[in-house]
């Protein structure tokens, strides 16, 4: 693990973690546990599986009776929420969603049902909807299990600068919260919207380019693919190479990475000449892999 610095913080040759989060991280010695931010386990590995830790609370699955459940844990590793769950997702807003019977509800802190288990699939909420799928269709509730929007699209993205994306007739719009198609559905595909734009490509020729939330093309359609805008910056694919844009179009980080994720607290993931690396917004390298550092 290194800081922003690219300087390893904990060396440990643990293979298996999840990300950072509320101070902790999730790593794989035998079974799951939790490291600090000084490479102490201060939560012992006893759990089956896990998740990052959320709003005070991470998802763990213990073996409970002879059977394989999932429940919550705190910070200092006690059961909060009874491990009775089929399946679960991380606390948002408030509330985690949890699998019953194959049938998803949501529950709250207290690990109080707050919407009935009646729903195929569920994500988690945002700015205080869910999307849930029931009959194949997707619509969206708020947290008191009422519908907002009927579920009536055969898929549907998340809530994000107020518009969510949906399929109508096989292409992509976007609806805002009331269920109100604000953008046409002219797209091949469609992402979230991020920092105030989305990534869609066109139904011409494939290619990729960027939205505001407006519908007004504002980065045109000439990538072969692309990611999210994260930091003020979002990676593209130009012949075969990833490099970096900014908000205006313009690159910033030349396309030589054969992989690029998004930058997060200043640092992104690439890979340059076959090892993975951390770059800051400059392009500089602050830390490549190396032997040395398993």
């Amino acid at each position: 693990f290194i800081n922003n610095n690219g300087e390893i913080i904990i060396k440990s040759g643990i293979k298996k973690t999840k990300e950072f989060n509320e101070g902790l991280i999730a790593v794989k010695r035998g079974k799951w546990g939790f490291l600090n931010d000084k490479g102490e386990m201060v939560i012992k590995p006893i759990y089956m599986k896990c998740e990052s830790f959320s709003e005070g609370l991470a998802l763990v699955k213990l073996r409970i009776n002879e059977k394989k459940k999932w429940g919550f844990i705190d910070y200092t590793g006690n059961l909060k929420i009874f491990p009775e769950y089929d399946g679960g997702q991380s606390f948002s807003e408030g509330f985690a969603a949890v699998n019953k019977d194959d049938f998803w509800g949501f529950i709250n802190k207290r690990g109080i049902v707050t919407v009935p288990f009646k729903y195929d699939e569920v994500r988690p909420f945002k700015d205080g909807l869910s999307a849930i799928q029931t009959g194949g269709l997707w619509g969206f509730i708020n947290y008191f299990g009422e519908y907002i929007i009927n579920p009536k699209y055969d898929d549907i993205g998340n809530f994000s600068n107020g518009l969510a994306k949906v399929i109508v007739e096989w292409n992509y719009g976007f609806i805002d919260t009331k269920g109100s198609l604000v953008i046409e559905p002219n797209y091949h595909f469609a992402h979230d919207f991020s920092e105030g734009y989305s990534l869609v490509s066109d139904l011409e020729n494939k290619k990729w380019g960027y939205i505001n939330t407006k519908g007004k093309t504002v980065i045109e359609f000439k990538y072969d693919e692309g990611r999210s805008f994260s930091e003020g910056m979002a990676a593209v694919l130009i012949d075969n190479q990833w490099g970096y844009i900014d908000n205006k179009g313009t690159i910033v980080i030349s396309p030589i990475y054969d992989e690029a994720m998004d930058f997060k607290e200043g640092l992104a993931f690439v890979t340059i000449d076959g090892s993975w690396a951390y770059i800051d917004k400059k392009g500089n390298v602050v830390w490549k892999e190396s032997d040395d550092d398993y």
